[in-house]
């Protein structure tokens, strides 16, 4: 009798209609267009009495003219905090940020997707140096996540990519406005005394020309 349940379970278990195992295609049989959309990695981080957040929203766009191709943008932004208040000597606060806007391309190269990074501009910031090196990633395409690898050694490294949509919308402008010279202006300062007491001071002039630095205004 045990033997006989055991047959009719398993049969019913095997009946058309069940939940079925999804299976990822294999790289080969996955076409590039099913990359397009919007991808995000976010990593966050404290040490040293700040922290520190790193977001990279990417974008790829399909090539109709060439099916092994991908063209793509991401934005980099790093947003860094003291934890206990106290400036940093970049900008004389307690926060910021750092934002990038790279171009990518994709090509499909046997069974592995080679991204490299073909350019970048950087929003000004005192605390950014502007100056990035091009990197170069490898994956194997997934329809849901990319494992981008780099480096080998000591020097090497992953992040994963997570899809957020399949849209195929245009290649993402750089987020930050140009730096425009007139209008207001604000000064502000920061300091900290040996007792952990904190000061600000700060002080606001509407900028036309050189004028407002007269009257020892510098």
């Amino acid at each position: 009798m045990k033997r006989v349940a055991l047959v009719l379970v398993v049969a019913a278990c095997s009946q058309p209609g069940g939940a079925q195992k999804q299976t990822v295609p294999p790289p080969e049989q996955l076409g590039l267009s099913e990359l397009a959309g919007d991808w995000r990695w976010l990593y966050r981080t404290e040490e040293r009495g700040t922290s520190r957040v790193e977001e990279e929203l990417w974008r790829f766009r399909a090539d109709p003219q060439h099916p092994h191709q991908l063209t793509g943008r991401y934005v980099r932004t790093v947003d860094v905090a003291s934890l206990d208040h106290a400036v940093f000597q970049c900008n004389e606060r307690s926060a910021y940020r750092q934002r990038a806007l790279f171009e990518v391309s994709a090509e499909l190269v046997a069974n592995e997707l080679v991204v490299k990074e073909t350019g970048y501009q950087t929003e000004p910031s005192p605390c950014d140096h502007g100056f990035h090196h091009l990197g170069e990633y490898h994956t194997v395409p997934d329809p849901t996540r990319l494992v981008l690898k780099w480096g080998q050694g000591e020097a090497a490294g992953t992040e994963t990519l997570w899809q957020l949509d399949s849209k195929a919308d245009p290649l993402p402008d750089a987020p930050w406005s140009q730096a425009v010279v007139t209008g207001p202006w604000r000064w502000n300062m920061v300091s900290q005394d040996e007792s952990g007491n904190t000061s600000e001071f700060s002080a606001c002039r509407l900028y036309v020309d050189d004028t407002v630095f007269a009257d020892d205004f510098d």
